[in-house]
């Protein structure tokens, strides 16, 4: 489990909204900048379910299963990967077959960012769906302080 304290901004019926700064576990991420993107005030706010009563005001332990966020993550980041290595290579193996006046690696390149590009899509279908389900949301375990 992964654990982070913070919070609560707002209560939205059984979900709390919790503003958390990055903690030490943050340091080591590539993508650490891209927390402060959206925010602009260097907290990330995290949808979580509210099984245990927090309120706006108060401090709180937010967990995420590790499970959830190593799905998320492959979601994230292999699949444009792979998606721009298979449509690269697809590209550049139907190329011959095209009958077009470009070279293959033109092609593959096209094929590759078009794969690309249908994978950002696919991402956020996704994350969507990956989000909806209980077992992979965000979850207030502990309220700190009431």
């Amino acid at each position: 489990m992964l654990e982070e304290e913070g919070r609560g901004t707002s209560v939205d019926g059984v979900y709390a909204f919790v503003a958390a700064q990055p903690s030490s576990s943050c340091e080591g991420c590539s993508q650490k900048g891209a927390c402060h993107v959206l925010g602009g005030s260097g907290e990330m706010i995290i949808k979580a379910c509210n099984d245990v009563g927090a309120e706006v005001g108060d401090r709180v332990v937010v967990a995420i299963s590790s499970k959830t966020f190593f799905k998320a993550s492959a979601v994230i980041y292999l699949l444009p990967v792979a998606a721009l290595i298979v449509g690269g290579i697809l590209g550049k193996s139907i190329a011959p077959h095209l009958n077009l006046n470009i070279q293959a690696e033109a092609v593959s390149a096209i094929f590759g960012f078009t794969s690309l590009v249908i994978s950002f899509i696919a991402v956020r279908l996704l994350s969507t769906k990956i989000g909806e389900s209980k077992a992979n949301q965000a979850v207030v375990i502990k309220v700190l302080n009431a």
